[in-house]
């Protein structure tokens, strides 16, 4: 992968985003895609507000979780009129996907191929009282499914680490588990930073976000 999809940062130099596409028979529409994905992606991390809640059932061998139901709410009016001033900085096609690079100001970046950073080591993260989200995915057959489940399943951790009410609850699902709460998360997330890495020993993927206090 190239350099710059290790690591984006939405910083007062630029704020950076990777979208993603699938490698289709038309290969402008996967680079179209790419880009259209990246630019929605930062126009939804520059602040929106997460809500739903995810339950969790006790069993005997310990806690299980039941899904969530999660909205990423937006107002889309500004959409438009936003992606037309992003800068397209660099794409790349690799392992059946294409991957883009946008920003707000035209930039700079190393285009050099480099394996997987060492997954960072989360309580380097939550000892500085930063906001962090860890979304991890199996490699499925088409990757770019497997990175897409992270993006999103960090912003949702991420939107629990800021937030949640607990709603508890007693009643048996079946013989096996038993519901004991609802998870609840109402904020406004705003993601400052991304860190992505591939687990060499398994192929699961990791995307980690940290979001503003």
């Amino acid at each position: 992968m190239p350099e710059w999809f290790w690591e984006t940062t939405n910083s007062s130099r630029g704020q950076q985003s990777v979208g993603y596409s699938k490698v289709y028979e038309d290969i402008y529409s996967s680079y179209q895609e790419a880009f259209e994905d990246a630019a929605w992606r930062l126009y939804r991390d520059k602040g929106c507000w997460v809500r739903g809640e995810r339950a969790q059932a006790r069993v005997s061998e310990g806690v299980m979780s039941l899904g969530n139901n999660i909205s990423f709410e937006v107002d889309s009016a500004g959409f438009d009129q936003f992606s037309q001033n992003l800068a397209r900085i660099d794409s790349f096609a690799c392992e059946g996907m294409v991957i883009a690079l946008i920003s707000t100001q035209d930039m700079e970046v190393s285009r050099t191929l480099k394996p997987s950073p060492t997954i960072p080591i989360i309580e380097n993260f939550t000892s500085k009282n930063l906001i962090v989200g860890t979304g991890i995915s199996k490699p499925y057959h088409y990757i770019v499914s497997s990175w897409q489940e992270a993006e999103i399943s960090s912003r949702v951790e991420a939107a629990f680490a800021k937030h949640t009410g607990v709603r508890s609850l007693d009643r048996n699902l079946d013989d096996y588990a038993e519901l004991t709460m609802v998870i609840q998360t109402d904020t406004f997330l705003k993601i400052t930073k991304t860190y992505r890495a591939i687990e060499p020993e398994t192929g699961f993927v990791w995307v980690i976000v940290i979001a503003e206090p």
